[in-house]
This record gives C-alpha cells, structure tokens and sequence, in this order.
C-alpha cells in the first residue's frame, strides 16, 4: 500500500475526520470528530455524535448557567467531546444565524463559533444561538493524526453546512457522512454495530 504524504496544507480547521475500523481505539468507534486546530504542534478536535449521559450533564449545570445565564440547561445539548479532560475541560460551540465578532469568540467555520465561558453575551444574542457544550477533547501530538491518516484510520471530509456539525441525533452521523462520500466506503457504512452479527 503506498503512503500519501499528508502535509499541514492537507488539513485545517472546521473539516470532519471520520474514523475507519483501522483505528483500534474503542474511544473513536464509529465517530466523527470536527478539527478545531491544526497546525505543526499537533492536532485538536471534538468528536461531534457521542451525547452525553443524563449524570454527566446534571453534573455541568454550573457551567451550563456560566455560559447561559438567562436560559435553561435542557435548551442547550452536552456532548462528549473526546477522551480528553471529560471532567474539567468543556468547549462550547454555538450555530449562529449572523457573523459575529467579540471578545472570547472565534469562528471556526461558516456559521459557527467557538464561544468562551467568558464571552459576555447579551440576552438576545444567546436567543438567536443553538449551544453545545463538549467534556473533553481529542488530542494528537505533532505528526499524529498524519500518522493515522496514512494508514486509512481517517477519512478527511469538508462538513456541508452547519447540519453536519450540528448534529440532531435523528439518524447516524457516521453512516450518513459515509454514504455521502460513496464508494466502498458506503458499502462500510452498511456494517452492523456487531460484526458477530450475521
């Protein structure tokens, strides 16, 4: 098999990666992971299709309330974002309907925003937001995810609009950005859960 040369100008922020079955870590079955920052230093993503249990998000209703403080803890989603610092690290993200600019706000793709717990935001801006807090990351050292490229372990797609970052839970993520990309690896989206299963 030959190895394609993966160059820091082959990825950037605000693509998806997919993960194949080459990647052996249970932490990354069947996930999709939105790349926040790349550069030479390493990588960092948040897996976009792992909600979060009912216990962990009671749990984040003190720094659900930092970041909403005019509105309730079920309008907004808590995800896991990666097997990194579940406990103590969480990155909200928000779909915004307008380009915005603030302190403690970054854009990380069209449409959405990476916000800070200390953004500051008026009531009415928040209004017009859906939130997602993300515990935890997924992290990769300089050449890593290249590394995991090389081998198949990831298949590199760009999302098609916030939907794709934005994920609702109505239908696989994983399976749909398959299909989308065609080929044989539709024909993977098809596999069972269980591979035991017949």
């Amino acid at each position: 098999m030959s190895k394609k040369n993966f160059s820091l100008f082959d990825l950037k922020k605000g693509q998806l990666l997919v993960s194949t079955p080459v990647i052996k870590d249970p932490n990354f079955d069947r996930t999709v992971v939105y790349l926040l920052e790349h550069s030479h230093e390493g990588s960092l993503g948040i897996i976009l299709n792992r909600p979060a249990p009912e216990e962990l998000k009671r749990d984040l209703e003190s720094v659900v309330m930092e970041v909403v403080p005019y509105g309730e803890i079920d309008a907004v989603k808590c995800m896991i974002g990666g097997p990194v610092a579940v406990e103590d690290h969480y990155i909200v993200l928000a779909k915004g309907p307008f380009s915005l600019n603030g302190e403690g706000i970054i854009e990380i793709s069209e449409g959405v925003y990476g916000l800070g717990l200390d953004a500051n935001l008026s009531p009415d801006i928040v209004s017009q937001f859906e939130l997602r807090i993300y515990c935890g990351y997924a992290g990769w050292d300089a050449g890593q995810l290249q590394s995991e490229l090389v081998i198949g372990g990831w298949i590199v797609l760009e999302p098609e609009g916030v939907q794709d970052i934005f994920w609702d839970g109505q239908e696989d993520l994983w399976r749909r950005l398959l299909k989308r990309k065609g080929g044989k690896l539709a024909a993977l989206a098809n596999y069972p859960d269980d591979l035991a299963v017949n």
